[in-house]
């Protein structure tokens, strides 16, 4: 009977907790399909061939498959900054022939020069997605290993341990704390329990792995080291440094741009 009454308790919460998701669904949609029309209020300029790309952004129905800043279809990769990441020549094939779900569009050389003016001055709107969170300065994983203390209180000998042996080792040569070396490609040994096994890890410790050379640590050390990425990466969310957050730098409104000759006339006044 008891089990019973939770399976009917839990069904009772399901079909209204679909049909809010359902109805979130539906408005995004319509707002998306309603996003026509003059935007005032912006600050930021945009020439007439990026504004006969932005209407036919809309007429050709792209955000229903795609975001701007986040907002619009999911389907597709946001298009904020898709003009730095995509080169011209890529772009007008992808628009010509589509891409797997996306249709081919057909559209001559004029309709995909203005398309690719107007994301061009999307792009020039910021960044349309949230930089990864910087890694901390100074000695590997050192901060971190003070934020632990601060909010856990004292730890135990084997996580300081492990903690001193990366941080003073060679470990800092490559990797970064909660960051990838852009240039070495060195991973987030943050993360590095999350993808590897305890024996994997030793293994990559004892032996080394690709670029990285045997650590030349006994085992005592080694089981140190760890202790120490097992403690990082059960409270990896805690300990990762927080970006702040400047809610005046975002952009709000991802159709936020006038044609050149408004702005002007507004100068004017």
């Amino acid at each position: 009977m008891g089990n019973s009454g939770d399976e009917a308790m839990e069904m009772g919460w399901r079909w209204p907790a679909f049909a809010v998701v359902v109805a979130c669904f539906f408005v995004q949609a319509a707002l998306v399909w309603r996003d026509v029309g003059p935007h005032p209020g912006s600050s930021l300029a945009m020439s007439p061939l990026a504004r006969d790309g932005q209407a036919l952004f809309r007429r050709q129905g792209c955000k229903s498959c795609h975001a701007l800043y986040g907002m619009g279809g999911f389907l597709g990769p946001d298009l904020t900054n898709a003009a730095r990441r995509v080169p011209p020549a890529r772009f007008a094939q992808l628009l010509h022939d589509g891409a797997g779900p996306m249709p081919a569009y057909r559209l001559d050389a004029s309709a995909q020069a203005a398309i690719w003016a107007y994301l061009q001055a999307v792009d020039a709107t910021g960044q349309g997605t949230p930089p990864a969170p910087a890694g901390d300065d100074g000695p590997l994983f050192a901060a971190a290993l003070q934020r632990g203390r601060t909010a856990a209180g004292p730890l135990s000998a084997e996580v300081v341990a492990g903690a001193r042996l990366v941080g003073e080792g060679s470990c800092g040569g490559c990797h970064r704390s909660f960051a990838v070396d852009p240039s070495l490609r060195a991973p987030d040994l943050s993360l590095a329990r999350t993808h590897l096994s305890t024996d994997e890890l030793r293994q990559v410790l004892v032996h080394g792995r690709g670029l990285m050379p045997p650590s030349g640590l006994d085992g005592r050390q080694t089981a140190q080291v760890l202790a120490f990425l097992d403690w990082l990466s059960a409270h990896r969310d805690a300990l990762a440094p927080r970006r702040a957050l400047d809610f005046g730098t975002l952009p709000w409104f991802a159709y936020g741009l006038v044609p050149a000759s408004d702005t002007a006339a507004e100068t004017k006044r």
